[in-house]
């Protein structure tokens, strides 16, 4: 019989994708045809599966990882039940498991996806693929007191359920209280506890998710520096003195677009390169940032009010398969938070330049 992981959360926004990524790098180490399946999925790309398979290199076929999509889902348990839902859903599985020494089964993110009783779903499906389950929960902004009774939680919702349960995970906790949760779980629970600290890198964009996202056009620069992390925004509108003591290494500097002694100011002030996003660049700007090192990406966009908008939206995942995919795999020593949408608006033609 097929060994399958099932990877399961309690609540939307834990940072799960790092330890989904852990445990590939974890299994394919060991076995030669891991397989993934993600019962129930959002339409559109999958950009994590996208990631695992051209990582590790997996033959898997892309349409059979996935049951099917929330929205299918819940209307089909609100038309034929649990049991209808679930017979499907384990089918498919079957389907992956006969190609598979082993498979990783994905939970569902609890992210409006319509369904009721969304815990005991991912439970029981994990009793039907006859799967151990990893439980990962979210600590962010959360004290030490909070996590280890969401911890606690989490495993007796669980194995009221379903009996193998390997381990629970915290993720995402603030780095001043990670000790403090470990030392008072120490002999709490009976299955291993582990702890991952908050890690700034793992929840920022690239500066290519942000041009994606905004519609953007890159004018200068390569993939290098479009792969570069943008830690921070700092929104700048008044004067160059007052712009500057708000930089920090790796922010996203967003300006209106006829403001290129903003963009220059800030670029020297910390020795780095422009990233702007304009639909039409300023004739100033233009020239300013020709003699700059082209290998830093410079973009432009077109929009009346980007804002009011997050640019990823809260539960879902910052997905890269470059540097922040080499510090989040395991043993799964960093996380991945999902959580980095900023609310902005901005002037018509407006320029950002990240240092």
């Amino acid at each position: 019989m097929t060994r399958s992981v099932y990877i399961t959360g309690v609540g939307r926004g834990d940072g799960r994708e790092v330890v989904d990524l852990g445990m590939m790098e974890l299994l394919t180490r060991h076995v030669a045809r891991v397989g993934v399946y993600r019962p129930l999925t959002r339409e559109g790309p999958d950009h994590l599966f996208d990631l695992l398979r051209s990582r590790y290199r997996l033959s898997q076929v892309p349409a059979t990882a996935h049951g099917m999509s929330y929205p299918h889902g819940a209307s089909l348990q609100a038309e034929h039940g649990t049991d209808e839902l679930v017979s499907r859903l384990v089918d498919r599985f079957h389907a992956v498991a006969r190609e598979h020494e082993v498979v990783l089964v994905l939970g569902s993110d609890y992210h409006d996806t319509r369904l009721p009783a969304e815990l005991t779903l991912n439970a029981r499906l994990a009793n039907e693929f006859g799967a151990c389950v990893l439980i990962v929960v979210g600590g962010m902004r959360q004290s030490a007191d909070s996590v280890v009774t969401e911890m606690h939680n989490a495993h007796l919702a669980f194995t009221a359920q379903h009996r193998d349960v390997v381990a629970v995970i915290a993720n995402r906790v603030a780095p001043d209280c990670a000790a403090q949760v470990a030392e008072r779980l120490k002999g709490r629970l009976p299955v291993p506890v582990y702890i991952l600290p908050e890690d700034a890198s793992l929840a920022a964009p690239t500066v290519a998710q942000v041009v994606q996202a905004l519609n953007g056009e890159v004018l200068l620069g390569n993939d290098t520096g479009l792969a570069r992390s943008a830690l921070d925004y700092v929104f700048g509108g008044a004067t160059l003195p007052t712009l500057l003591p708000a930089l920090s290494p790796g922010c996203l500097v967003i300006t209106p677009g006829d403001r290129s002694d903003l963009v220059v100011g800030s670029l020297a002030a910390l020795g780095r390169r422009p990233r702007d996003r304009r639909n039409t660049a300023h004739p100033g700007t233009a020239t300013g940032t020709r003699h700059h090192d082209t290998r830093r990406p410079t973009g432009t966009r077109h929009t009346g009010d980007f804002g009011g908008q997050p640019l990823l939206p809260d539960g879902h995942r910052v997905v890269h398969p470059g540097r922040q995919a080499d510090r989040g795999h395991p043993p799964a020593r960093q996380r991945s938070r999902s959580d980095c949408s900023r609310r902005t608006s901005t002037p018509v033609n407006s320029l950002a330049a990240c240092p």
